[in-house]
């Protein structure tokens, strides 16, 4: 817990924040004196006012009750950045395993080197979740470390991870964050997010925070309303700063710290932005008045739609509600855009005591519309109004109906009471199709939140799909059947094909596209004919979910290019563009007939803008089809070489085109080579060099000045190996990067794959057979076996680990590593 210091306990004790003192008049924005309904009166003596305009240092110091002070950091004389890393130490900094933290907090403390004590740092913060308290004792430090990275490093971790944690555990940090408001040059946006989700127990740094908003650091305004009504003395500042800048953010602060005078002030306005602040304001008062009330049902028929959302929000918030603002809500005709009409519709279902009008209203909203978007809207308000007033299970299931198998996770809260009803409606064969559907689909969508016999419940689920299944029913009933069989039972032949049964035909819209979705990406293979099917036929409303995932299939679905090259989609129709970019890249993805295919891309081409940046899609597919039948890329590198030369063409794609055809793009590398220096696509250029291999070797001085330049050297390194580079500047780099612990895998693998190329670098990979670590010694013994007879000076070392190395798995890879350098070798020690 936090200590309330004298001061801010005094304060809290006043009855209201105005009082009878002197007050002057708060400028408007534009700094000029406004009339009376623009401005308001506040004591010249306010504190808040007068923490805004003090020096930091005299503001009162941050009390925290119970906080041991922050270990002391590191004082002494560091060593150089350049300095190595000893391995040991390397490896804590790579450590995920919390038996290190007593260590990892030695280092951030006491070693003398500072990315060393950042990285200790940094890995602390990882173990916050487990041990809150340990970690930000030591974190304290990191906020206010000289190097601007390690303090930012630091309050990421903490903004990210502060939701999850225990603030109470959290609140030591408070006097360090404080200062840091004064230490950094940013508008206080990432501190004032962190103390934002520290709530009210941030009340201790209020003085700081007020501080903060009178110095142009306007992202502290949240963190001052989310303290609450414990914070009111701040309520004049805030106030002087919402007429000021016309800041949303603390209009709401005022709505939290209870300002309920100010929030009318700005609803009675007739400034829309102003009456919007206010109304979105409103919806955090403990009680709306009735005088605000009518302020707000006039709002929602202003023209403004950011006001109409707002206010209808904050209307449903309304305690008790009442005819007037059910009716008023009822009466809003449907607007033009989605989120205005859902805060109506939502409003609607939150009324309490209840509109019944409300629910016919909507379901007379949802029956007038077929706009996909809009059905939605109203169908999740109609399933919040049904939970909120426990409406009969038959009810809800109209609803999962209507939602095309789709069920509100509102539903959820009422997994346990609903299951038997659900059960026996599911399991009565004289129930409608559909009604025996959507109790299906409504069991499996709640079972994850049934309290009690869960495991036996779902088994139950799971038998009674199966038996309405055995019933060879029709659609919608198939559907969900085939779905809870083939969630909750084990896989099986049967299983499969009755899962792509399910789908062959329609049912609900919902359960049809998650299903065709896993179809593919679980390879179910009774399910291949049935997306090639619907694709031939076609069915245009799964046909994208099925173009979206069809190459998890690859080649085994290229039966499917006939059918996908004759959808009706014209790539020169924008709202066609997603369905288009879908169908090329499933094209490419399953390595269709050439003789469909080719022919396909060469027409669409020709049909299109050249200007149209989509083009690129057809060029990536076209280079799949031919690198997988191993066909003439002539047209193709034709066509990238003339984006490649185009000031504004696609590089992008005509890159990932000859990365596709890997060896085959080789006469396109002076073309590629230029890339490198493009920060939009240089990496695409990289990998295209890596796919081409030996035959881009003239990239390699443009591939090493861009593992120098590049903050992620990776993919530069991935092509130098690739294309077997051999300079000097090409063995720099793998000896840097063999000394860095976290990236020897990498680096092992790529030498690997070079195979006898990588001889030069022998001695290297040599000394990582004597590492401590089994992981680098397996490693470094099948880096030495890919070079194979290069590597011949090595082999007694590999015949004693291969016989006396405490790991099986050392001793594995020694034994391969010598039977591909010396297989003689290898037989004389195993005789």
């Amino acid at each position: 817990m936090f200590t309330r210091p004298w001061w801010l306990l005094g304060l809290l004790a006043l009855t209201g924040c105005f009082g009878t003192s002197e007050t002057k008049t708060i400028p408007a924005a534009g700094g000029t004196t406004a009339p009376a309904t623009s401005a308001i009166d506040v004591p010249a003596d306010n504190p808040a006012i007068q923490w805004s305009q003090m020096e930091f240092d005299e503001l009162p110091e941050v009390v925290v009750e119970g906080a041991t002070p922050p270990p002391q950091p590191f004082s002494g004389e560091d060593k150089p950045d350049d300095t190595p890393i000893p391995d040991d130490v390397q490896r804590l900094l790579d450590t995920y395993d919390e038996k290190n933290f007593d260590k990892l907090a030695d280092l951030a403390l006491t070693y003398p080197q500072k990315k060393v004590r950042a990285g200790a740092l940094t890995k602390i913060a990882s173990f916050a979740g487990s041990r809150t308290g340990e970690a930000m004792q030591l974190m304290r430090v990191g906020v206010l470390d000289e190097d601007p990275k390690v303090r930012k490093e630091m309050l990421s971790s903490i903004r990210n991870g502060l939701p999850l944690w225990d603030k109470q555990q959290c609140v030591c940090a408070l006097p360090e964050l404080a200062e840091a408001l004064h230490k950094h040059s940013d508008d206080g946006f990432g501190i004032g997010l962190i103390l934002e989700d520290y709530g009210p127990a941030a009340l201790p740094v209020l003085p700081q925070l007020c501080w903060a908003l009178g110095h142009e650091k306007k992202g502290v305004v949240s963190a001052i309303g989310n303290i609450g009504p414990e914070a009111k003395v701040a309520i004049p500042l805030v106030a002087q700063f919402a007429w000021k800048e016309e800041s949303l953010d603390a209009a709401d602060a005022l709505g939290k710290l209870q300002a309920e005078d100010l929030v009318m002030k700005l609803l009675e306005s007739s400034e829309d932005r102003q009456v919007w602040m206010g109304a979105s304001a409103a919806k955090y008062l403990n009680e709306i008045p009735p005088p605000m009330v009518q302020r707000l049902l006039a709002a929602i028929s202003r023209a403004d739609r950011s006001v109409r959302a707002s206010a209808a929000e904050a209307l449903g918030k309304v305690r008790p509600s009442t005819p007037e603002i059910a009716g008023a809500l009822m009466t809003l005709p449907p607007g033009d855009v989605d989120w205005v009409d859902e805060a109506v519709y939502m409003a609607l279902a939150q009324l309490d005591p209840p509109s019944p009008e409300a629910l016919e209203h909507m379901n007379s909203r949802l029956a007038a519309t077929d706009d996909q978007g809009r059905r939605e809207v109203i169908q999740k308000a109609i399933s919040l109004w049904k939970t909120q007033n426990k409406q009969p299970v038959e009810s809800l299931l109209q609803d999962v109906i209507a939602a095309d198998g789709a069920v509100d996770p509102s539903f959820n809260a009422q997994a346990d009471e609903l299951y038997e009803p659900l059960i026996k409606i599911a399991g009565d064969a004289g129930q409608p199709a559909n009604v025996r559907a959507a109790a299906l689909m409504m069991l499996d969508a709640t079972e994850g939140y049934l309290q009690e016999g869960r495991s036996d419940k779902v088994d139950e689920i799971a038998q009674l799909a199966a038996a309405c299944a055995a019933e060879k029913p029709e659609q919608p009933l198939l559907g969900a059947a085939a779905h809870v069989v083939y969630r909750h039972s084990p896989r099986s032949p049967e299983t499969e094909q009755l899962f792509a049964d399910g789908v062959a035909t329609a049912g609900f819209l919902k359960q049809r596209t998650d299903d065709l979705q896993t179809i593919c990406i679980a390879k179910v293979e009774p399910g291949l004919p049935v997306v090639i099917d619907l694709l031939n036929k076609p069915e245009t409303s799964v046909m994208e979910v099925m173009l979206r995932n069809l190459s998890f299939f690859g080649e085994k679905a290229a039966a499917a290019a006939p059918g996908i090259t004759k959808l009706p989609i014209d790539p020169n129709d924008k709202d066609q563009l997603p369905l288009f970019q879908r169908q090329m890249e499933a094209l490419g993805a399953i390595g269709g007939d050439p003789a469909v295919c080719i022919p396909f891309y060469k027409k669409t081409l020709a049909a299109t803008d050249p200007s149209m940046w989509e083009r690129g899609e057809i060029l990536e597919a076209w280079a799949k089809t031919v690198a997988a039948s191993d066909g003439d890329p002539n047209d193709v590198l034709a066509e990238c070489d003339a984006v490649l030369s185009s000031p504004t063409g696609n590089k992008l794609a005509a890159l990932n085109a000859l990365t596709a055809m890997g060896p085959k793009s080789a006469p396109l590398v002076p073309k590629i080579i230029p890339c490198l220096e493009n920060t939009l696509f240089g990496m695409n250029a990289c990998k295209a060099l890596e796919a081409i291999g030996p035959p881009a070797k003239e990239a390699e001085p443009q591939l090493i000045k861009a593992a120098h330049e590049w903050k992620d050297n990776g993919l530069p390194l991935r092509a130098l190996c690739a294309i077997h580079a051999s300079g000097p500047e090409f063995a720099q780099l793998v000896a840097a990067t063999l000394e860095i612990v976290a990236d020897r895998p990498f680096m092992l693998e790529l030498l690997s794959r070079m195979g006898p190329d990588a001889a030069p670098f022998v001695p290297q990979i040599a000394k990582l057979l004597d590492s401590e670590a089994v992981d680098e010694r397996a490693r470094a013994a099948k880096t030495l076996g890919a070079i194979g007879p290069g590597a011949k000076s090595q082999v007694k070392r590999l015949q004693k680990m291969a016989t006396e190395d405490e790991s099986y798995t050392a001793k594995s890879a020694a034994k391969k590593a010598l039977e591909q350098i010396a297989p003689e070798a290898a037989a004389e020690k195993a005789e």
